[in-house]
């Protein structure tokens, strides 16, 4: 609270986030422990402060404490943001602290199989980092195979209204973590000024080359499994997979299309995507699951997996 440390007064509300983060919370100001041989003193990031609750209390540094008032504004304001970014892209949000004490929403979205699919982001304040990565993180952690196992039947079949195809039943799965993805880019691009490379909505034609780059990226990483796994290595040299012949490959920037050469291939750590790494020179970040890679150019890199995966 340095910006507001001189607003601080006796019966003040102001919010407290402890470090253990077991008791963070709304807090009034009980007392301020200023210097007794200068009690005019003004007051310091590091004056001590008693604060409340009703049922404990606790001495900490001025510098912890937010004005309640200003935190709750700042929140809330953050909120209905995500509101109105997510309900653009047909995403309904539910708000679970009316206090606005923190980001507390329900996100939910229906399939094309009319799944009303959805989950849950908690965040301490209103950060833009802080929320897209909680919503990346819930992206990273969603396997539509372990969620559509949850819905099938002893025979195999969808139950409790899923798809009765099994093959339909995963691709609804898939499609959900699809809109999430979709999200993510939207509140990136919203929040973060950052360029959406993939096209959120898309005609018929585009439709298709969606659906095909989601099988390559699927390929991809499935070949990059059973390489790793027979090389019992997590990541594979692109002068390897080429046969040292090292070709550039074409690259999206938000200047344009770049042409970079791969470094390393391999899976991420959690083992449920992949990602590419470029030379120093290249001055481009890492590719996670193809993103700025054109689907042409997806392709190629599979070609080059499967001829490699093939000498092994």
């Amino acid at each position: 609270m340095s910006d507001n440390t001189n607003t601080l007064f006796n019966g003040k509300e102001v919010w407290w986030s402890d470090p253990e983060n077991k008791t963070s919370g709304a807090y009034k100001v009980l007392e301020i422990k200023r210097n007794p041989d200068d009690p005019d003193e003004g007051l310091y990031d590091d004056t001590i402060v008693l604060i409340s609750n009703g049922v404990s209390e606790a001495e900490v540094e001025a510098w912890e404490l937010q004005d309640l008032g200003l935190r709750r504004k700042r929140i809330e304001e953050f909120v209905n943001r995500i509101t109105a970014i997510a309900e653009d892209d047909d995403w309904s949000v539910h708000n679970h602290s009316e206090n606005y004490d923190k980001v507390d929403l329900y996100l939910s979205k229906y399939s094309n199989a009319d799944q009303d699919f959805g989950f849950y982001v908690e965040c301490e304040t209103g950060d833009a980092d802080e929320f897209i990565n909680a919503v990346e993180g819930y992206y990273n952690s969603y396997d539509p195979y372990e969620e559509a196992a949850l819905w099938i039947d002893p025979d195999g079949h969808g139950k409790n209204g899923a798809p009765d195809d099994l093959k339909d039943l995963i691709a609804d799965m898939e499609e959900c973590k699809g809109n999430v993805k979709g999200l993510i880019d939207l509140l990136r691009q919203e929040l973060k000024g950052i360029k959406i490379v993939k096209q959120t909505y898309h005609s018929q034609y585009s439709e298709r080359v969606y659906n095909i780059r989601t099988e390559v990226i699927e390929s991809i990483f499935y070949t990059i499994k059973d390489i790793c796994e027979q090389t019992q290595t997590c990541s594979i040299l692109w002068d390897d997979i080429t046969g040292h012949e090292n070709p550039d490959i074409c690259y999206e920037k938000d200047s344009g299309p770049s042409s970079v050469l791969p470094d390393t291939i391999g899976l991420t750590d959690d083992d449920k995507g992949f990602y590419i790494t470029f030379a120093s020179y290249c001055d481009a970040p890492s590719s996670n699951d193809g993103e700025n890679i054109y689907t042409e150019t997806l392709i190629d890199i599979l070609e080059y997996l499967e001829n490699y995966r093939s000498t092994l």
